[in-house]
């Protein structure tokens, strides 16, 4: 980065900035799923079992090929 202007700011490649984007969409969704988990801590699980039961899913998709 040693594209600097009249005003002493760095130029980056368009490419880098829209990774950089990218990278602070990524953490900022990792930050709300650590929320989410924190705030769920303490509520009970449902096995995977029991919600496609619910759900009224077939087990036919459990069994292997």
């Amino acid at each position: 980065m040693n594209n600097s202007d009249s005003n002493g700011f760095d130029m980056i490649p368009y490419e880098e900035f829209e990774a950089l984007l990218a990278l602070i969409a990524d953490i900022e969704d990792l930050m709300d799923l650590r929320a989410a988990k924190e705030e769920d801590a303490n509520q009970p699980s449902v096995p995977l079992a029991e919600v496609k039961r619910m759900l009224g899913l077939s087990r036919e998709f459990d069994k292997p090929s």
